[in-house]
């Protein structure tokens, strides 16, 4: 029998409760008993079905997974349920669990970009460092904004510190903050810088205390690692493209929300323009 979309939401409102209540232990036998219903159902449609958050999720797994198949979507928040699902098994410290409720919120949204990277903080706490890595280079295809950028390469900045490369590791939270200043990024510049005097390196030693602010110093470093400047330009050019045809389709929010990922990691002026119509159509009263 189809679970009542009504009765998925109270029970999903009584979940976020509880981890608000930081009860995750009933939080847990709550959301167990949800998913398992839900499963059930699904298992008996014999087909698989996604469940994309945003406009742009559809677009970007046509692009990047290659599939041109019609797809069949979900009615229930699949994904967003199984990452609460992750979150509550990381503060039971149930980490294999976690891994795979994450893995699966994957399965229903393969580009749903907060569980890619909500799993590398997961595998940064368990030490799986290669992990990191491979699944931040997956992450990478879909960070649309300055601030999952600034994400990506804090990522790097981890394995690379922890693979005893901290001169690239700084160059890369330096970077980081160029998008996106954190505090994270700044504690690790500071841990860096303080425990090189301990390095018997003293190459090693001249060239992380050489590691300045400039974006073209910064990006040598990074070409020679062969890692990625900047976002990958057909994430950028899908999202234009879709803001296009949501503002062909009178769609202007989305529409807006489109462009302003865009404006956001390139500033430019075109892009500028079409927010700015965009935000008057969207101020103009309706008649």
């Amino acid at each position: 029998m189809e679970p009542e979309v009504s009765e998925i939401d109270k029970k999903y409102y009584a979940i976020v409760t509880k981890i608000r209540e930081n009860s995750f232990f009933d939080a847990l036998t709550l959301i167990e008993e949800m998913l398992n219903e839900l499963e059930d159902y699904y298992d008996t449609l014999g087909k698989r079905v996604f469940c994309f958050e945003h406009i742009l999720d559809t677009y970007y797994y046509t692009y990047f997974f290659k599939d041109a198949e019609k797809l069949e979507y979900s009615k229930y928040r699949m994904s967003e349920y199984y990452r609460a699902y992750g979150y509550i098994n990381i503060k039971l410290e149930r980490f294999d669990d976690a891994i795979k409720a994450y893995n699966r919120a994957l399965y229903y949204n393969p580009v749903d970009l907060d569980s890619y990277l909500q799993l590398t903080e997961l595998y940064k706490k368990i030490g799986s460092i290669t992990s990191v890595k491979q699944l931040n280079a997956e992450a990478y295809r879909f960070c649309c904004s300055r601030q999952s950028m600034a994400h990506y390469y804090r990522n790097l900045g981890f394995y690379y510190l922890e693979t005893k490369r901290p001169d690239v590791a700084k160059a890369l939270y330096v970077y980081s903050n160029i998008y996106y200043e954190t505090k994270q990024a700044l504690n690790e510049i500071d841990f860096i810088d303080a425990a090189k005097e301990s390095l018997p390196d003293r190459a090693l030693v001249d060239r992380i205390a050489n590691i300045k602010p400039e974006v073209k110093s910064l990006q040598g470093i990074l070409k020679s690692e062969n890692i990625n400047l900047g976002p990958n330009p057909d994430t950028i050019g899908i999202t234009y493209r879709v803001g296009k045809i949501e503002f062909t389709n009178k769609n202007y929010d989305s529409a807006y929300d489109c462009f302003m990922l865009v404006y956001d990691l390139t500033l430019d002026e075109n892009v500028k323009k079409i927010l700015d119509e965009l935000k008057e159509i969207k101020e103009k009263p309706e008649k």
